[in-house]
């Protein structure tokens, strides 16, 4: 029979080494330490509450952050809250609300998540602990980040970064640094993000902590990944996934998944993409991620969009601001309301395309998300422009293009180009003074092969395709260089082919038959 004082030396060894498993990204250890602590706890003629308490909120903690089993994980920290008072074990129950609101926010449940963090944050403050304050500041913090609050967000992030620095607690300040990236990153200040990004890994490289290195490696090569260095980013999320992998973080290699597709879509690799997005819609459906979810089906209907499926984009983009709204994820809001609005412009349902991007414009000026809000004009100047609002067209593409250049944003800077190119042609269409006309027709050139020579040299293939594709068709308009425009027509066609984009090979081929062009077979 075991004596006491060894057992209990015992049980504070396991919970050290499952601190330390977890730490490390060594779940499934983490997890069965725990649950010995926790047996050898019950073996005591007279258990300790209490300690019952604290382990199995360790132990929620650590299934919540390596298997995703949330469900498991609420059950354990409510175990828990039943086995203590708030006024006599104000720490312990402090830690089990701090848990209970991570476990909220996970499942997608902002309110209830919001709620748990500040009662813990109130209690804290009472107690005068000040990583307690600073841990709950933080994770309410990321709830405001989830539902697109980002100067809110950067408001806690900043506030808990203080007292983490303050107090010397290095795994604080490097998530606190990380997320901190992540607001400047959705504010369109990539410059900034990356400045943050980077003293994250630095920090989680120092302590060793292997889930931070992988996280901050891929928000860095998402950084990248929107400024079209491709093989850059790449290099950055191989890393990050081959981390996820050896520690077993699903949620990891469900967000990586995720970051590798949009990579192969902007290189214009479509069914490369769509296998990636999918693996990530799989694996964020498995573990109840509904931020994962509908991250998964706003791209997938994307991916689906430019490979001219776009009913069936229509329907992944419903899902996807289904379930934004159902957590209140205000960002993801105005993301899918720009996609939904992108569609039903292509379905020439042009006044339910207004409603929803003048929605999105709504929403993402309050957040202020520069790169979204880019994306936003960019096809409000579509919108017009099919709409014969050709001065309107341009004035809201020109908005893009500044807000594009100001964020380094390359892919919504192409398409801005693109954009007034088209605008600018139609305007001369109707002009009648001929030096205008002149003019305008030779500025619309000129912005369109601005934005081939961008795609290009970023290797945005699809993007460089479609603006291939437009100055084309300016070009057999006009009857100006119609064997450049036939070698351009070739070459948009031989991309859209191998990207599976159905739509734009359409395109193509109506043009060439207006054209009466048999080159082009």
């Amino acid at each position: 029979m075991m004596g006491n004082d060894r057992k209990d030396f015992l049980i504070k060894a396991l919970r050290n080494r499952a601190e330390v498993y977890s730490f490390t990204g060594k779940y499934k250890q983490g997890i069965e330490d725990c649950i010995k602590a926790i047996s050898y706890c019950k073996s005591e003629s007279h258990p300790d509450l209490s300690l019952i308490a604290e382990v199995e909120i360790e132990l929620a903690n650590i299934i919540e952050k390596g298997t995703h089993d949330y469900d498991r994980a609420e059950n354990l920290v409510n175990s828990a809250l039943k086995k203590v008072s708030k006024k006599n074990e104000p720490e312990i129950y402090n830690r089990g609300m701090d848990e209970l609101g991570s476990i909220f926010w996970r499942k997608g449940n902002y309110v209830n998540a919001l709620s748990c963090f500040r009662k813990a944050q109130t209690t804290y403050e009472k107690l005068k602990h000040k990583k307690g304050i600073a841990v709950s500041t933080h994770n309410m913090g990321i709830v405001y980040w989830n539902k697109g609050e980002l100067n809110t967000a950067l408001k806690y992030f900043k506030r808990s970064f203080v007292i983490f620095k303050q107090i010397g607690y290095k795994m604080g300040v490097g998530m606190t640094s990380n997320n901190t990236g992540l607001v400047y990153y959705n504010k369109g200040e990539l410059d900034t993000a990356l400045k943050y990004y980077e003293k994250s890994l630095f920090i989680f490289k120092e302590i060793g902590h292997k889930m931070g290195i992988g996280m901050a490696t891929g928000n860095i090569g998402t950084v990248y990944r929107v400024r079209e260095k491709l093989g850059v980013a790449l290099k950055y999320y191989r890393k990050y996934l081959s981390i996820s992998e050896e520690i077993g973080d699903k949620r990891g290699i469900g967000i990586v998944s995720n970051n590798i597709g949009g990579a192969y879509f902007a290189k214009g690799e479509l069914d490369t993409a769509l296998k990636y997005y999918k693996k990530h819609l799989t694996i964020s459906e498995q573990s109840g991620d509904k931020w994962g979810m509908s991250c998964a089906f706003g791209n997938i209907g994307i991916a689906y969009h430019d490979k001219g499926e776009i009913v069936t984009a229509l329907r992944y983009y419903k899902k996807d601001i289904s379930i934004s709204e159902k957590i209140g994820d205000k960002r993801g809001i105005g993301i899918a309301a720009i996609n939904l609005g992108r569609a039903y412009i292509d379905l020439k349902n042009y006044d339910k395309a207004k409603t929803l991007l003048k929605k999105a414009e709504n929403i993402i000026k309050v957040i202020g998300d520069k790169i979204n809000l880019s994306n936003v004009y960019i096809h409000l100047a579509e919108l017009n422009t099919v709409q014969k609002k050709n001065k309107i067209g341009l004035s809201f593409a020109k908005k893009a293009l500044l807000l594009a250049r100001d964020t380094g944003g390359k892919l919504q800077e192409t398409s801005a180009l693109r954009t007034i190119g088209k605008a600018l042609f139609n305007i001369s269409k109707k002009q009648t003074e001929k030096s205008r006309k002149k003019k305008e027709k030779k500025d619309a050139i000129f912005y369109l092969k601005q934005s081939i020579s961008l795609a290009k040299k970023q290797n945005l293939k699809l993007e460089y395709a479609k603006s291939l594709y437009e100055l084309a068709k300016i070009m057999l308009e006009t009857g100006n260089n119609t064997v450049v425009a036939l070698q351009n027509l070739k070459e948009a066609k031989k991309i859209f082919k191998k990207a599976s984009a159905e739509g734009w090979l359409d395109r193509v081929s109506k043009l060439t038959k207006k054209r009466g062009n048999r080159e082009m077979t």
